[in-house]
């Protein structure tokens, strides 16, 4: 499973779209998301949760992100990433 990947390229890619101007919050964000080992993530989607309630969870969960942001930006910064309209190749399964 590539869930790691696709969630790196998403949030690189919502990075991309805001134009540099919160590049301290996806910066951290990307770094929170390599964090975490594929299998850990492939364990939570396993376990019923989707790639969005895993970013979500990784967010909330990890210390730089949360002591340097407020808890509603982090979720908007989650939901920006999600409703980026996204377009793949082929499709992917989990």
């Amino acid at each position: 499973m590539n869930t790691k990947l696709i969630l790196l390229s998403r949030v690189i890619r919502a990075e991309l779209a805001t134009n540099q101007q919160l590049t301290a919050l996806f910066t951290l964000l990307r770094k929170a998301v390599e964090k975490y080992e594929s299998d850990e993530i492939d364990w939570h989607l396993v376990n019923g949760l989707t790639d969005f309630d895993i970013l979500f969870l990784i967010v909330m969960t990890d210390t730089d992100l949360t002591v340097n942001f407020d808890a509603t930006v982090l979720a908007a910064a989650v939901n920006f990433v999600v409703q980026l309209p996204w377009v793949e190749r082929e499709p992917v399964y989990h």
